[in-house]
């Protein structure tokens, strides 16, 4: 019994670690955008990388990311029931577009750079986000 019990205590910290380390495969392929080693790539424009994924602690962190990038950043709720943000980051380094959103529970943070939002692209990555799903 005492073996069954530590077994599973180390399946489940095994999950847990897996889980912090931030690998975000699991997210769904949706409109031709999909995830691969949290790099957003674009399926119908051969396989050209568009930006990242990256998981984030919470709301408050990813807003603190963005705001330290553009203090002016424009922010939109995209959708509520699933949560997605818009940011639209003027940078010094850096301008593009944040998007907030979450999957399974976790809280993710994509950002495409302007250059890459051609061809119907701000339309994609909202159906995206929003097809992923808050688990509630």
């Amino acid at each position: 019994m005492l073996t069954i019990f530590l077994i599973l205590l180390l399946a489940a910290t095994a999950i847990t670690l897996v889980s912090a380390a931030g690998d975000v495969k699991d997210l769904h392929t949706a409109h031709g955008i999909k995830i691969d080693n949290g790099k957003l790539i674009d399926e119908y424009n051969s396989n050209k990388e568009i930006g990242n994924v990256t998981p984030i602690e919470s709301v408050d962190a990813g807003e603190k990311m963005i705001f330290e990038q553009d203090s002016e950043a424009l922010q939109d709720v995209l959708s509520a029931d699933p949560l997605v943000t818009e940011y639209i980051v003027d940078g010094t380094n850096v301008d593009g577009i944040y998007f907030m959103f979450g999957h399974d529970g976790d809280v993710f943070l994509a950002f495409v750079p302007t250059d890459n939002m051609k061809a119907g692209m701000l339309k994609r990555m909202n159906e995206f986000c929003q097809y992923q799903g808050v688990v509630k």
